[in-house]
Order: structure tokens, then sequence, then C-alpha cells
């Protein structure tokens, strides 16, 4: 059976504010920016149309040159790869990002992918196997660090409530039985932003989607990721994220 999901966005424009160290895709780490791990992955999945959204103009002055030699190291070996700055009118958020690209996608279902956070090629084949038409595909953890976390309650993959905790500085949220925090990458289709993204009705916060998209009876499903940290704000987490990337290139980015 053939490649179902063939397509991914991926978002590497960032400014790593929080975090304080620029933007995340572009850190190097083993001769490589973090980008680098992401598409290794992609490809690894068979995924064949691959649009990645680059730092604003302004941003991109911040960035290390040896970073960006090692960007337009890529883009000469990457020439299938649509490479795209990211407009500084539109301000970042992937409603934004999304709303630029949608007709590149069609009506092909298509991956939402950090550019700093790659995942194991597996995780990714086995989000597209459970991927159905008209339907949204999220990962799930089992943990996360962050101040704010959305936290899913889950019936085998189906999402069946959820909710949005919010904490002052940040802490670690845990989760019990069939609890997950819901983070990227997400699979998601046409009809999903003709129906949710286009109209704003998440005020430009994807990850914060499920309860209403679950009223209208939407198919929303989950599947557990075996990366541990993709939202990195904090240097505990990127030492974290660090460890994973170790782990996916250890195993051959299967895991």
């Amino acid at each position: 059976m053939g490649t179902k999901v063939k397509k991914a966005l991926v978002m590497a424009g960032s400014r790593g504010i929080r975090l304080g160290m620029g933007t995340k895709s572009h850190i190097i780490y083993k001769g490589k920016i973090l980008l680098e791990y992401v598409l290794d992955s992609i490809f690894l999945a068979g995924i064949e149309d691959v649009l990645v959204f680059l730092p604003n103009k302004d941003d991109e002055e911040k960035i290390p040159r040896k970073s960006l030699k090692r960007l337009d190291y890529l883009k000469k070996k990457y020439k299938e790869i649509t490479w795209v700055q990211y407009p500084t009118e539109l301000g970042l958020g992937f409603r934004g990002a999304v709303n630029l690209v949608i007709d590149h996608f069609g009506t092909e279902p298509f991956y939402l992918l950090c550019g700093h956070s790659p995942q194991s090629y597996m995780f990714l084949k086995k989000m597209e196997k459970v991927y159905t038409k008209d339907s949204i595909v999220v990962s799930g953890y089992k943990y996360r660090y962050e101040s704010c976390v959305s936290i899913a309650r889950v019936n085998g993959n189906k999402i069946i409530g959820f909710e949005n905790i919010s904490g002052e500085k940040p802490k670690e949220f845990t989760s019990e039985g069939d609890n997950y925090i819901t983070q990227m990458p997400y699979v998601i289709d046409r009809n999903f932003y003709e129906e949710t993204i286009k109209k704003d009705k998440y005020k430009n916060k994807i990850e914060f989607y499920p309860k209403v998209y679950l009223e209208s009876n939407n198919n929303c499903l989950l599947v557990e990721n075996p990366i541990t940290i993709s939202e990195v704000d904090y240097e505990k987490d990127f030492q974290k994220l660090l460890h994973s990337i170790d782990t996916l290139i250890d195993c051959n980015y299967k895991l």
C-alpha cells in the first residue's frame, strides 16, 4: 500500500524568545541545524511534497552565520523542497501559515510539523495509518513542561474530551490513564481548514481546537508520540529534546 499522506508543512520560523537561544530550528547540534533532523525523518517517511516556512527577513538577520551556511547547504541538497520566507505582516502563528499555503496542498491531507522537533518516521507512518478522510490526527504525550497545556481524554485513539490547563510558571503536568497532553505534529486536510482555521474558531491556536471540533461530531484521533518533548521553551526541555534526537539517530529515526 502506498503512502497516504505525501505532503508536509514545516514551521521553522519561530523566534525562540522564551528559550533565549534564537530561532530554534536553526540551532546547531552535532554539525546539523535542528531543521535538518526533521527533514531527514520526513523523507524517510516517504513524504514527497515539503514546504518549509523560514524566518522573516528581520528575524533572519539574528541567525548566526554558521547556521545560515548550513541552511544554504540544505537548500542545495533538497531542491525538491519549497522554501518560503515567512511574511513579516502575517506575524507568527500556524493559522497565518496554513492560510498562505492551503492552495499548495489542495484537497490532500498534510502533516503540520515543528521545524525544531524531529519525529520518528515510524511515528509519522503511524499517524498516517490512523488518518481517515475529513478527520484530524494529533500526537499526544504523557507529560510536558509548559505554562499552558492541552489535555485530551481518549478512548482508544479517539479523543472524547478536552481541556486547557494554565500555570503561572513552567511546571510538570502529568496525565493519568487515558489522558494525554496533545502537541504537534498533526495530520489535517482541507475540510479542517475550511471549517476551523479559515473561520478563526480557535484564535490562531490550532492546538486548542478539539473542544469545538468534537462538539460538531467530527472525527478527532490521537496517536501517542514516542518523542517526549516537542514545543521547546525552556532550557531543561531543550536538553530533553537533544537527548531525544540522540535516541532517534541511534535508532535510525525508527523507534
